[in-house]
């Protein structure tokens, strides 16, 4: 499954090259102390401050708040710049019990509760981010209401609650348009499954936002999931050429280059992504699905095993993991495997699917028929279930129920020249040679080089009888014999069809040539072409 991805954050910087994050707005300027009462106020200490603060000298901002409140210890705008300060170095424990003091001193001050909502989110902690922000939003308007819009939206996508983060987020670049928060509700409508809203979000965000890894990165998703491939590579290209270290990037651009069919490119990516971020549980699964392509069967089967162990959804892993048990050989535990997966999801047509092969391989046609009858019950329609499941019953002697499957293959896909053709032999073993013979007209229509088409259209003239038919006989068996010569099943048949038409000579050259081939099976062409041979040299001596 292809989610959104929720990328770690950049460590904030300590110099003027600015935060990953967009800074909080700075609290508005102190108010001037009252007249005859108190300390006066520090306000070169906190301009200096402040004008450190916005050219992204956050230590010196830092310090220029904490020789203001040596001044006056209770400063509440001295407490917010440094709380500020503190919040771009992370030093968060700190940060957050500077805005605490200064909502101490005053409950009322709205800015100094949305920061403290700030620090919260940076520290992970969602119920008090939350609650900060609840307050916040009771009351504020304009850039505080906005900023506290984001961090409920982002409290609300750690509990869970998709639908409303992306709710908060559109409301707050609404409000103050941000690029970022634009991104982070795309993110969330992405993962909610809704590709065209989160593709519109995700552009407004990018607009101003160009470089945002995130948000490159889930657009290349949904351009991905749009089947817009080339786009969807431009953009995860440009997010690993960002950040080309962050293994989630690579292991995303290695998935849209499976999908374009670049699969030594795709393995490559995988392979790199791994070795950054072995604990990304899907790479691991992605890599499987490669290492499958390119027939990489046991590689893929170890990919499988540890995507399970980081905790990949085994309904997704165990249908594909049983299939490659299965052609390994290791029947029992694919059995086993694809049990498991129809415990989990009984809905599975992949599984039920590859469990029919395993149980015919283990000599159970009738579980066999019941997955494939189970596999054709549980989805749309799909050609392919019906005919595995009409050869399987051809072979178990279910003539009727083999036809009924052919018949639905064949509404399903008109023109598939194998259906038509064991169709049509099957019809010609039940009697039915009108019917052979037009199904096998159409599909030598559609495959007159196929060696095979021919030989069951020549079978069914020979089943028609009479002379015309077969001529025509005669004609189709050589076809498939000159392709192959060596088929002495086929070369008796022929003989016999030609000592019909009275060419008794041509029999008995193709006769002698079926004792002159290798034995087949239990030798039943031999034993009949030494019957024939005899009965023609018999009735060609001259009466004594």
């Amino acid at each position: 499954m292809t989610l959104a991805l929720a990328l770690p954050p950049c460590r904030r910087r300590r110099g003027p090259a600015g935060a990953a994050d967009p800074a909080p707005p700075l609290p508005a300027p102190p108010d001037p102390a009252p007249e005859g009462g108190g300390p006066p106020p520090a306000p070169d200490a906190l301009a200096l401050g402040r004008a450190a603060f916005e050219a992204g000298r956050y230590v010196d901002a830092l310090e220029a708040a904490a020789a203001a409140l040596e001044i006056r210890p209770d400063d509440i705008e001295a407490l917010l710049l440094r709380a500020c300060a503190r919040l771009h170095l992370d030093d968060l424990v700190e940060a957050e019990e500077d805005a605490s003091v200064a909502l101490a001193l005053d409950p009322t001050r709205l800015g100094a509760r949305r920061l403290r909502a700030e620090v919260r989110r940076a520290r992970g902690d969602v119920q008090g981010a939350l609650e900060d922000a609840r307050l916040v939003l009771a009351e504020a308007i304009g850039v505080d209401r906005a900023e506290a819009l984001a961090v409920r939206a982002w409290a609300r996508h750690r509990l869970g609650d998709k639908a409303g983060a992306a709710e908060d987020y559109a409301t707050a670049a609404a409000l103050v348009p941000r690029g970022r928060w634009s991104i982070e509700g795309g993110s969330a409508l992405l993962e909610l499954g809704k590709v065209d809203e989160a593709l519109e979000q995700l552009e407004m965000g990018l607009a101003s936002e160009p470089d945002d890894v995130l948000g490159l990165v889930n657009r290349a998703t949904c351009r991905m999931l749009r089947g817009e491939l080339d786009l969807a590579l431009a953009d995860a290209d440009r997010a690993v050429t960002l950040r080309p270290t962050l293994g989630v990037l690579v292991s995303r651009r290695g998935e849209v280059r499976r999908l374009r069919g670049e699969l030594d490119l795709a393995l490559t990516d995988l392979s790199r992504a791994i070795e950054l971020d072995r604990e990304y549980a899907e790479t691991w699964r992605q890599r499987a699905v490669v290492r499958a392509g390119l027939k990489d069967v046991e590689g893929a089967i170890a990919d499988y095993r540890q995507a399970l162990a980081l905790g990949v959804s085994p309904r997704e892993v165990l249908p594909n993991l049983g299939l490659l048990l299965a052609r390994t050989g290791a029947l029992q535990e694919a059995l086993e495997t694809f049990d498991t997966a129809l415990r989990l999801d009984p809905r599975n047509r992949v599984a039920y699917s590859g469990r029919a092969d395993v149980r015919e391989s283990l000599g159970d046609p009738v579980g066999a028929l019941a997955d494939l009858g189970r596999a054709i019950e549980v989805g749309p329609p799909d050609w392919s279930l019906h005919h595995n499941r009409a050869i399987l019953r051809n072979s178990v002697e279910d003539h009727e129920g083999a036809r009924a499957d052919y018949d639905r293959v064949l509404e399903l896909k008109p023109d598939f020249v194998d259906a038509l053709m064991t169709r049509g032999d099957l019809r010609r073993r039940m009697n039915d040679v009108d019917g052979a013979l037009e199904d096998l007209a159409r599909a030598v229509a559609l495959a007159p080089d196929n060696p095979r088409v021919h030989l069951a259209y020549g079978l069914a003239f020979h089943a028609r009888g009479g002379a015309e038919a077969l001529a025509r006989a005669d004609e189709e068996l050589s076809i498939y014999l000159a392709a192959r010569p060596d088929h002495a099943r086929i070369l008796a048949e022929r003989a016999f069809v030609r000592e019909k038409l009275g060419r008794k000579a041509d029999a008995l050259a193709d006769f002698r040539r079926v004792l002159e081939l290798p034995p087949e099976g239990d030798d039943s062409s031999r034993s009949f072409a030494r019957q024939r041979i005899k009965r023609l040299e018999e009735a060609a001596r001259p009466p004594e």
